[in-house]
């Protein structure tokens, strides 16, 4: 009965053997293992491996195709790669299916992927990783443009420092307000108008056609009416950094005067040693919404409250958390996360750090969803009313949201271990449709645009109280 069943698993796997030749005979839209290692020892110019297997007629899996390509790349161009970029990539899971490829192939996975050679495929939008799919057959196609990739630097992709794919079309007409845009964030995620558009009214002659930075810092952005106060300074409000942009910010070392205590400001967090601040900030809100759209009447309790106090800079037990876990019990409460992404490119300054997060959210359970303070928690910075359209029992809801960091930490010059202490500040609930682009929103209920018309800024518009 034993020599029976080794029998029949050996016909098994000479069946499957000749199964797989004669398909990748038939097939022409795969490469072979000996006609891909054939292709780049004619771009090597040179024999790149005498192991059996390069000999073989059968499909070239992309894992296999990658441990060709990385040893032509090496022949050709040198070992040498970047250390830190693969660290990161393998640190933050930016390959998602990487610990399912052959353990002999991952090293020359990741350095494709870091050279822009090989970048696998999107699992959607808002995602931070790719998968690379390395047991999948590679294409004849997919082989011509690895090799256009290796002969030519300027075909290859570009990747992030942290290890994320990097799209150069398509852009965002405000994308020269970010460091770099990326592959899976859509054009709205970038357009989303910043914190401190809130506070100034933006020239409608002029939105459409500037960055961000060009429009604040000219004089055709005017504080709204009535919190002229809120900007006062012995300097000019313009020509000066009163807010930093994400591609402020990557540029370095950057000075920012804060008006709150007439002080100018010199921050350094773009440099590589702060890679790891970032995602850790990053992960803190990524840990907040967690927290904050998480929520189950049935199970809510004690720890909830501690952890999520501890988010957010207040202590567990405090009368805010108390009533919330209380409305949620009376309420009956379930609120399921579908999805978060924090993107860490995405950190600007004004009057405080803030960083953009995807939130897709819905609202599974709830007596009455009228008195939203009762559904959600409310913001820890002051705000009372809480206001999502379009909220419904059951549905899906998408929304790009600011989060803002605050510090116990008082300094006037902001060391990495003052940064260290910061939680979350803003908690408030943000509509999805907050864009730069889109129709011009006032900043606060009860205000609206008016034209200027006499003095200085003669044309422009402001936001006025009605």
């Amino acid at each position: 009965m034993k020599k029976r069943l080794i029998m029949y698993c050996l016909l098994m796997i000479i069946l499957a053997f000749s199964v797989k030749k004669t398909l990748a005979a038939e097939n022409a839209d795969y490469f072979t293992i000996g006609g891909y290692v054939g292709l780049m020892e004619s771009y090597a110019g040179e024999s790149i491996t005498d192991d059996e297997l390069s000999h073989s007629d059968a499909f070239i899996t992309k894992a296999e195709a990658a441990y060709y390509t990385n040893i032509t790349y090496e022949n050709t161009y040198g070992t040498s790669y970047d250390d830190k970029l693969y660290n990161q990539v393998k640190e933050n899971g930016r390959i998602s299916d990487l610990n399912k490829i052959d353990v002999s192939y991952r090293d020359s996975v990741v350095k494709c992927f870091i050279r822009g050679i090989m970048v696998g495929d999107s699992e959607g939008a808002y995602t931070q990783s790719r998968k690379f799919k390395g047991k999948d057959f590679l294409s004849v196609k997919e082989g011509k443009n690895i090799l256009k990739c290796l002969k030519d630097e300027k075909s290859r992709r570009k990747i992030s420092s942290d290890g994320q794919l990097i799209r150069t079309t398509k852009l965002p007409r405000n994308y020269a307000d970010f460091p770099y845009i990326l592959e899976a964030f859509p054009n709205g995620f970038y357009e989303k108008k910043f914190e401190f558009m809130s506070y100034l009214s933006n020239p409608v002659k002029d939105v459409r056609q500037k960055t961000m930075s060009e429009i604040i810092r000219s004089k055709g952005c005017l504080p709204v009416k009535g919190a002229e106060g809120w900007y006062k300074s012995k300097k000019s409000l313009f020509g000066i950094n009163t807010f930093q942009t994400p591609a402020d910010i990557k540029k370095g070392s950057e000075s920012y005067y804060d008006f709150s205590d007439d002080y100018e400001y010199k921050y350094t967090l773009w440099n590589s040693e702060n890679e790891a601040l970032r995602l850790k900030w990053a992960h803190l809100v990524e840990d907040y919404i967690n927290h904050k759209y998480s929520v189950n009447y049935k199970t809510i309790d004690k720890k909830w409250d501690k952890e999520m106090g501890k988010l957010i800079g207040i202590s567990s037990g405090s009368n805010d958390l108390k009533q919330y876990i209380k409305n949620v019990k009376a309420n009956k409460v379930i609120i399921e996360l579908k999805q978060v992404t924090v993107e860490p490119s995405t950190l600007y300054n004004y009057d405080g750090y803030y960083m953009r997060a995807y939130v897709k959210y819905r609202v599974k359970s709830a007596n009455s969803l009228k008195d939203l303070s009762k559904v959600f928690l409310k913001d820890y910075s002051g705000n009372a009313e809480i206001k999502v359209k379009n909220l419904k029992k059951g549905k899906w809801m998408e929304m790009i949201i600011d989060i803002r960091y605050g510090t116990n930490i008082v300094k006037t010059n902001a060391t990495l271990n003052d940064i260290e202490d910061y939680f979350v500040v803003s908690k408030g609930v943000y509509d999805y449709d907050a864009n730069l682009y889109g129709k011009m929103q006032a900043p606060v209920s009860g205000y609206k645009m008016a034209k200027v018309n006499s003095g200085e800024y003669k044309g422009n518009y402001r936001w006025v109280l009605k």
